[in-house]
């Protein structure tokens, strides 16, 4: 499975982007703020069954759409939310069968790791918790 492209129109920061996709290592690198992390929701949100809280328009458009094209395969979304509390958006099970095979990569960062009682181990993924547990973080 590979994502070939996505492309973002008045999505939280993006007035318009267009991302095409190599075949091998891709990196999504910038300054706070510019909109790696809405890159990134709206390539996930391509694998769920349910809204995103995350998504928004930008606040200086009416509606916010993205495109995510998967092994030749395209859907598209969009929404008129802004709030997070808002749930307009739209959201298509077209690749929601590939859910299981998605991996991220949380970036490495120079300090050494310190457990925190706080926080629990991650739950094992499957089909059945996924998106409950891609929308909780």
């Amino acid at each position: 499975m590979k994502v070939d492209s996505v492309s973002i129109q008045n999505i939280g920061g993006i007035k318009n982007l267009e991302i095409s996709f190599n075949n091998k290592l891709n990196m999504i690198c910038g300054m706070n703020g510019v909109g790696k992390s809405t890159i990134l929701e709206c390539i996930v949100h391509a694998f769920s069954m349910s809204n995103s809280g995350k998504i928004k328009r930008n606040a200086r458009a009416d509606i916010g759409e993205w495109i995510v094209k998967i092994d030749g395969i395209e859907s598209s979304f969009n929404t008129s939310s802004f709030f997070p509390s808002d749930s307009n958006k739209s959201y298509s099970p077209t690749f929601f069968e590939k859910v299981l095979k998605v991996i991220y990569i949380k970036d490495q960062r120079p300090f050494e790791y310190q457990k925190i009682d706080g926080i629990r181990a991650d739950e094992e993924r499957n089909v059945n918790n996924y998106n409950q547990l891609l929308f909780k973080g």
